[in-house]
């Protein structure tokens, strides 16, 4: 017999982004509520930490675009789902854990 589980979160659940540096060495984390400006608030365009780019799209002259705008759309999108007057609850399926699979 086989079973298989799903998990899911409500978007009621999503209190922030978590971003963490994936430079080695580094492993920074920064976490901002949604309610944040990103632009504005905390630049997440690079690690504040070794400065590797995250949000930042490099053009390989130096200069670059940001893709803050896009997160504070999705930040947007989230917030206002959730007070969207409709009859519904939203949940968003995430992966399982590979701990749990055994």
């Amino acid at each position: 017999m086989t079973s298989e589980t799903k998990k899911y979160i409500e978007l009621t659940d999503v209190l922030a982004f978590r971003f963490r540096c994936t430079r080695e060495k580094c492993g920074a984390e920064l976490t901002l509520p949604l309610r944040s400006n990103f632009s504005k608030d905390h630049s997440v365009d690079k690690c504040p930490n070794c400065g590797a780019d995250w949000l930042l799209i490099s053009n390989g002259s130096g200069g670059g675009s940001s893709n803050s705008p896009l997160l504070e759309r999705i930040a947007e999108s989230i917030k206002q789902l959730l007070e969207w007057p409709g009859r519904f609850k939203l949940t968003v399926e995430i992966k399982p854990d590979p701990k749990d699979a055994k």
